[in-house]
């Protein structure tokens, strides 16, 4: 997984404290919006959300990219 594409430029949001893809994925942690129905955090699942959230956060200027490897493999649970 990564931040952004290879022609992007990772954006950081100072009024954040962090670049837009941390920010995002603190967020999906700390509020389980990365969570999939086993209310489990994947890397596939946390991808959904950065995914969707890091665009929103960047005016579509960031997309993170991620390569599926080890998508299903449970990495955390709150």
């Amino acid at each position: 997984m990564s931040s952004s594409q290879g022609s992007q430029t990772s954006q950081e949001l100072f009024e954040y404290g962090h670049g837009a893809f941390t920010y995002a994925l603190l967020e999906a942690m700390r509020e389980g919006k990365g969570l999939n129905p086993n209310q489990s955090a994947t890397p596939a699942s946390l991808f959904n959300w950065v995914s969707f959230r890091v665009p929103e956060l960047t005016n579509n200027q960031q997309n993170p990219n991620f390569n599926g490897g080890g998508g299903s493999l449970p990495i955390w649970r709150p």
